[in-house]
């Protein structure tokens, strides 16, 4: 049996297969019988396609704009935390 194998695991490469071709069913027939929703929802997606430019390959950001990501991050996830903590109370 061929085996797809990674760092933790190893599966039949049947699965991987079978998920593919259930996945290109689910995404290319609602193009057949809805393209206008499609279309729509594609655009939508696309718009991610600068922020990941930006937020995720750009390697050599300014020192600045890596002082507010970090800055605005913590500050977030701070307030996450107190949100919480206030919800767990309750």
């Amino acid at each position: 049996m061929l085996r797809v194998t990674c760092f933790l695991c190893q599966v039949n490469l049947l699965l991987p297969l079978f998920f593919l071709v259930i996945m290109t069913f689910l995404v290319v027939f609602p193009l057949f019988y809805n393209a206008v929703e499609c279309l729509i929802g594609l655009a939508i997606i696309a718009t991610g396609l600068p922020v990941y430019l930006v937020l995720v390959t750009w390697t050599s950001k300014p020192d600045t704009y890596r002082r507010f990501v970090g800055r605005s991050s913590f500050t977030l996830f701070s307030s996450f935390v107190k949100l919480f903590h206030v919800i767990s109370l309750y």
